[in-house]
This record gives C-alpha cells, sequence and structure tokens, in this order.
C-alpha cells in the first residue's frame, strides 16, 4: 500500500492498544487545537499519563534523546535556578509550572509509533486550523466573537479577527505555525489529493493571518514561507515570492485598508505607530535589565516587579513583558537563559534540514513536512522579535506540538522505516 493510500483509520487499525491511543491522543489534539485552549490542555494531559503508563506497563523507560531535548533540559535548569537566586522565588516557581507544556513534546517523541502519524496529523490540523480560518475570514468582515458573544477590535471600517481565542494576538501567533507546516507540506506533496489537502488549507491560513491585522504575525508567516519555498527549490521560491508579491498588489487594489492605520505601512513607521513606539520604549528598558543582570536575569516572573526601580513610565508600565522574545528570555533568565532558549530551536531547525536533505529523495512528502515544521518554528520566532509568542499558552502548545512531531519521525528507529516501506 502506497504511503497516500492511508489514512488515519488505516493507520491506527494498525498499530497495538498503546500505540492507537497514542495515536489518537496525536489526532484529537491536532483537531482540537485551534478551537479549544481546554481541549489541547486536557490532551496533553492524556498523553504524559499515557506515556507513563507505557512505561509501567512495559516496565523500560521510554526516553529518547536528541540535541533538542539537552537544550531543554538545559533551558529548565537555568530557569529553575534563575528563580531560585531571584527576589521573588514564590513567583518564579508560579512561572516556570507554565512550562509543563513541554510534557508534550515528550510524550510524542517517546510515544508516537509511525511516520504515517505524522503526516495524517499534520492532515488534520491543517483541516481543522481551515474552518477556524474561514471562521476568521469571516470575523474580519464582520467583526463578531460568536464563542465569546461580544465584537471584536475596529480598524478602517474591518476587523482583528481573533478566531476561537478572542485575541489577535494569539490567533495570529498561532496560525504563523499553522499555516508554514502545511504550505512545507504542500510544497512535498505528489499525489492530487495531498496537494488538496494541504493546498487548499495553506491558502485558507494565509488569509486567516492576514485577516488578524497582526503585524508580527504577517511578518512570522511571510519570513517561514519565503525560507521554505526557497530551501525546497530555488525556482520554487521563485514563483512562490513572485505569487507572494501579486497577493498583496491585490490586496493593496481591492482591500486597501491593510496598507493604512494600523496596517502594513505602520511596520516601517515608527513615528505613526503607537504600537511601534511602544515596543522601542520596552525593548529599552529590557535591554537595561538585561545589562544590570546579564548571567541569569531578574528571575522567571519578575519583569513587572521591576517596572518601579526602572522608572517605567505610565505609558507601558502595564505590559507583562517586553515585546521581544529574545529580551523576554534574557530579563528573566539572563544571557544563559537566551543561549538555552534559541540554542533548542537552531538545533531542532538544523536537524529538520538534514533529515529533510538526508530523505527528500527517498521520502519526499515526509521529508518537506518535516522541513515545514522546521519553517514554523522559525516563522514564529521571526514574529516573536516584536512580540512574546512562547509565554501565550495557546501558541505554545501548538508550537511544541510541532516541535514534537518533526523530532519523533527524526528519532523513529530505521526498522520502523523499513517497515513501513513495505
Amino acid at each position: 500500500m502506497a504511503l497516500g493510500e492511508y489514512n488515519i483509520v488505516t493507520v491506527a487499525a494498525g498499530f497495538n492498544l498503546r500505540d492507537k491511543l497514542s495515536a489518537w491522543g496525536i489526532y484529537i489534539f491536532a483537531a482540537a487545537a485551534p478551537f479549544s485552549n481546554a481541549g489541547m490542555e486536557i490532551i496533553i494531559a492524556f498523553m504524559a499519563v499515557l506515556w507513563l503508563l507505557r512505561m509501567v506497563i512495559e516496565r523500560k523507560i521510554l526516553f529518547r534523546w536528541n540535541y533538542l531535548t539537552v537544550f531543554i533540559l538545559l533551558y529548565l535548569t537555568v530557569m529553575i535556578v534563575s528563580g531560585i537566586l531571584s527576589a521573588r522565588p514564590l513567583q518564579s516557581a508560579l512561572s516556570v509550572k507554565e512550562e509543563w507544556i513541554i510534557l508534550l513534546y515528550f510524550a510524542i517523541i517517546n510515544t508516537m509509533p509511525s511516520r504515517k502519524v505524522f503526516l495524517n496529523a499534520l492532515k488534520v490540523l491543517a483541516v481543522s486550523c481551515s474552518i477556524v480560518g474561514i471562521y476568521a475570514v469571516w470575523q474580519h468582515f464582520y467583526g463578531y466573537d460568536l464563542k465569546h458573544g461580544s465584537m471584536l477590535l475596529e480598524h478602517s471600517g474591518y476587523f482583528r479577527s481573533a478566531g476561537f481565542f478572542g485575541l489577535c494576538l494569539t490567533f495570529g501567533g498561532f496560525y504563523v505555525i499553522a499555516y508554514n507546516s502545511a504550505l512545507g507540506s504542500f510544497f512535498g506533496a505528489s499525489s492530487l489529493r495531498d496537494r488538496l489537502v494541504f493546498g487548499i488549507p495553506a491558502v485558507i491560513l494565509f488569509f486567516a493571518v492576514i485577516a488578524s491585522y497582526t503585524r508580527s504575525s504577517w511578518m512570522g508567516a511571510a519570513a517561514g514561507s519565503i525560507l521554505l519555498a526557497f530551501v525546497h527549490r530555488w525556482k520554487t521560491g521563485v514563483i512562490y515570492l513572485v505569487i507572494f508579491l501579486l497577493v498583496w498588489l491585490g490586496i493593496y487594489i481591492f482591500h486597501p485598508s491593510l496598507f493604512t492605520s494600523y496596517g502594513v505601512t505602520s511596520i516601517v513607521d515608527t513615528d505613526y505607530s503607537k504600537g511601534s513606539q511602544v515596543r522601542i520604549e520596552l525593548w529599552k528598558k529590557g535591554l537595561e535589565m538585561w545589562k544590570d543582570y546579564p548571567v541569569l536575569g531578574l528571575g522567571p516572573g519578575n519583569f513587572t516587579y521591576y517596572h518601579d526601580a526602572y522608572n517605567f513610565p505610565a505609558d507601558i508600565y502595564d505590559y507583562p513583558h517586553p515585546h521581544n522574545e529574545i529580551l523576554n528570555v534574557a530579563v528573566q533568565m539572563g544571557t544563559l537563559g537566551v543561549i538555552a532558549f534559541f540554542g533548542m530551536w537552531v538545533v531542532f531547525i538544523v536537524e529538520c534540514f538534514r533529515f529533510w536533505r538526508r530523505e527528500r529523495d527517498h521520502s519526499p512528502q515526509i521529508a518537506a513536512s518535516v522541513l515545514g515544521c522546521a519553517g514554523a518554528v522559525a516563522g514564529i520566532l521571526t514574529a516573536g522579535m516584536f512580540q512574546c509568542f512562547y509565554t501565550d499558552i495557546e501558541v505554545g502548545m501548538l508550537w511544541w506540538f510541532i516541535a514534537g512531531l518533526a523530532s519523533a519521525v527524526i528519532l523513529l528507529p530505521a526498522e520502523t522505516y523499513e517497515t513501513e516501506k513495505r
């Protein structure tokens, strides 16, 4: 049976009960992700418990190592030490507990039974995000949040879409990851069905990101997708770039409000956009803090505690983070934290790229999908230069989900690959 002929049911049917539960946990997470924060958290807890139960039942330690795992443990160690030595250890401990969602990554890489589960999970994610993406485009024009029963933020006669998250920034960051992962899979699709399964959602997710009116997300989606296209094949990159620019030209002609009043032009206009001015002031204060606490930072969760000490002006006093992933980590965990945090994602992207180069001729769809996961992380990191997305739990959960899926494929034993080829 060819890889393209597998679906969720046929794949799950070929596993034992433990593998079936692991596979269906991954599928349900992918299906629930754009709809429910609580749903994602419940599935993470389920998958973590399943992972632990499997170790008990199988009487062995299920813990696969890679470079990302090493940096994760370093990141958590630096966070804990920084919190213990901070001015408010209890507050730091409360911040550290938010990292519990990393369990999703460990559960996936240690229990995902097959690379076919990986591909099916990305298909489920693309479809579920597309459903909410269509709703988000509707929100952009009509401005109503059905889940929360309220109107969305309005700009120039249109609205900042938030999906089911209630916040446009969260929605935008979440969909940067979803868009780039779908696009990467589309670039590697060989069958018509897979091209449709990933291609149609990629288009919908692109417009959903635009509808969020979130400039950092626009830049993240652009950076990740253009990088993916050129890495996949330079001709693909040129074609994609031309299409990308033509689409934006069409938006300029038919939907010019995106280029005015909190739109595209405000990205580079620091005098025009209050948001840009606020970010610059936050970055200055963040740099001051990092300079004064260069090694381990102020401790997790202590950014706002030092606002008075650093004379934060009224217009930025209530901001909970410096609107930049680098500075957010640097302020709380110092230079060691920055090395650990960005080390995680650098090694992840490098490992995905190496896997893609190694497998692109043998398993082009799987290889492209893994590369798409790297593009998703590169995109959200780019967006994170202007916003803190990692600390947004909805975005963080999808971030670790994508990292877990790709890492699990890379870590699968060679005999698993050989069995699947037969």
